[in-house]
């Protein structure tokens, strides 16, 4: 069997912040197409289940309109030449002119609202910024051309966009939104055996009945069977996972004291590097203390030595002087 895309690829070009992209979005990736889109609506959930390499993202984002009217409200709301050309081809009468003057005076509004720069953003100018997204638009359709070229990588981008739709299934969405908005539970109907059995059982003769029962028979017999396999292979698997689960959790304990014997290491280590620090501030302050003794001791010792000089040089002229005296009474 040859599985191909609904599509290879769909464009869904909302202005971000309008929450118009709908849900066909949806319904394309789920079928193999990538996107091309604006970060808008769904396309932003597609993104985040498929991955960024399966979208080509273009335009502004939904927290910078504001900011791109307010420019444009200021005059700056360039028009891209490409763009420009276009506008100009259009208003040359090209595609309807004369011909069709109703057609060419609705394609010239469109371009006059469009083009009324200071009202970008609003329904009397761009109202959906077609202008400013209009560049990004054309470099994403430019990689989607040659990402289109290496047809094995756009293989595996549609494949794996497919692949991580589950979270956009209807069963889901249904199941969501019964519990989270609806508030309702499942209400299962039950099944008369006996009505199934007889409605299967009209019509046919007993050897064909007999025969379907016996079938039936050896089949719950073969469901039953499989069903206790899977029910040992569950129960030793169970078995197999709560002994990994002991042995974790023994682990962790272990860890855990671990943990907690380097805890009180590192607060004894701490403790004492605090002891330390508190002898060394102490042994730094009574050395202050001594060098502050020895310099005074030293100063006094110098004063003193100051002093016993002087006594000296006194006792030296005292001693000349008396020596000079007795030698002019011998005279």
């Amino acid at each position: 069997q040859v599985m191909i895309p609904a599509s290879d690829i769909s464009e869904h070009i909302s202005t971000a912040g309008t929450e118009a992209s709908g849900t066909s979005n949806m319904k394309f990736v789920m079928n193999g197409g990538l996107i091309v889109g604006t970060m808008d609506g769904a396309n932003i959930e597609i993104r985040e289940e498929c991955g960024n390499d399966t979208m080509f993202i273009f335009g502004c984002q939904e927290h910078e309109v504001t900011g791109i009217a307010a420019k444009a409200q200021e005059g700056h709301y360039p028009i891209d030449p490409r763009l420009q050309a276009v506008f100009d081809t259009i208003r040359s009468g090209k595609f309807a002119g004369q011909a069709e003057p109703d057609a060419q005076e609705e394609f010239e509004s469109i371009i006059s609202r469009l083009c009324n720069i200071r009202a970008a953003g609003t329904w009397d100018g761009d109202r959906y910024l077609v202008i400013h997204d209009f560049p990004s638009f054309v470099d994403a359709q430019a990689t989607v051309d040659s990402t289109y070229k290496n047809r094995a990588q756009w293989c595996k981008l549609s494949i794996q966009a497919a692949a991580s739709m589950a979270q956009f299934s209807t069963d889901r969405t249904i199941r969501e939104y019964a519990k989270v908005i609806w508030g309702v539970e499942p209400a299962r109907r039950e099944v008369d055996e006996q009505a199934m059995s007889a409605r299967k059982m009209a019509g046919k003769d007993k050897a064909t009945i007999a025969k379907e029962a016996q079938e039936e028979a050896s089949n719950k017999q073969a469901a039953a069977e499989a069903a206790a396999k899977e029910a040992t292979k569950l129960e030793a698997a169970a078995k197999e996972a709560a002994k990994d689960a002991t042995t974790k959790e023994a682990a962790a304990k272990e860890a855990t004291k671990q943990a907690a014997e380097k805890e009180a290491a590192a607060k004894a280590a701490a403790k004492e590097a605090a002891s330390k620090e508190a002898a060394a501030k102490e042994a730094t302050k009574a050395a202050t203390s001594k060098d502050a003794a020895a310099k005074k001791a030293a100063k006094e010792a110098q004063s003193k030595e100051a002093s016993a000089k002087e006594a000296a040089a006194r006792a030296e002229k005292a001693k000349e002087a008396a020596e000079k005296e007795a030698a002019e009474k011998d005279a």
